[in-house]
């Protein structure tokens, strides 16, 4: 199977051959031209352990019209196993494990984040558009990470900002940990907040984890409300 699928990679990229995509070559460069031209990044961040899967990812991106959608609307940038910006990246956007493509304000705000890889003529545009259409919403988005920076620790704007990671597939872990030490004791007998909690999923062992499985009645009842996939 995996020879089978080498074959169709290289046959595949044939129609690629010749056709790179303009690479803004570092983290700092491509948010400078990012802020200068007002457009997003698409980072497509490789697999450090898997080639076939970059391989799937070149393919998909090369198609003509990925290729003509990335030159009108982002700043592109490759992010390969050894690319010296890795790491940061990795860890800003909680991706150093895997690989797919970001798509992030030239101010850091991730819009969109699309984990795997995919040969399809269609994938990638239409993971733009998704981008695209996101991008109205990144001064919502700044202005939350902004105010948290800002010491904002309101149990309503918690819930928020954890929301908003979580649908970034963004690390929670840290702040959940700290909106369950800022709750009140009483509001922990809530099955509204420990429904929360257990959506937000929290390591096991954790403070918030503790907390949500206290009282075995409650966290029943919390954990029944929730629609499982």
């Amino acid at each position: 199977m995996r020879y089978l699928l080498a074959a169709f990679l290289f046959l595949q990229s044939i129609i690629v051959i010749g056709q790179k995509i303009n690479d803004a070559g570092s983290w700092e460069q491509a948010l400078k031209k990012a802020a200068k031209e007002d457009r997003p990044i698409f980072v497509q961040f490789e697999s450090a352990t898997c080639n076939e899967c970059n391989e799937v990812a070149d393919l998909g991106i090369g198609y003509e019209g990925a290729r003509a959608a990335i030159a009108k609307d982002f700043v592109f940038i490759k992010i390969s196993p050894d690319h010296p910006d890795r790491a940061q990246i990795g860890a800003d956007y909680n991706i150093a494990n895997g690989f797919g493509a970001l798509f992030v304000h030239h101010s850091g705000t991730i819009i969109h984040k699309y984990t795997g890889s995919s040969s399809s003529k269609t994938a990638y545009e239409s993971q733009m558009q998704m981008a695209l259409s996101k991008a109205k919403d990144v001064g919502k988005n700044s202005a939350l990470a902004e105010a948290y920076k800002s010491g904002n620790r309101d149990i309503d704007f918690m819930e928020q900002y954890l929301l908003y990671r979580q649908t970034l597939e963004l690390s929670t872990d840290s702040l959940l940990e700290e909106y369950a030490h800022l709750l009140p004791p009483d509001s922990l007998k809530s099955i509204r907040t420990l429904e929360f909690i257990a959506r937000m999923v929290p390591a096991l062992g954790s403070k918030a984890d503790m907390e949500l499985r206290k009282d075995l009645e409650l966290f029943n009842q919390a954990w029944y409300r929730i629609d499982l996939p």
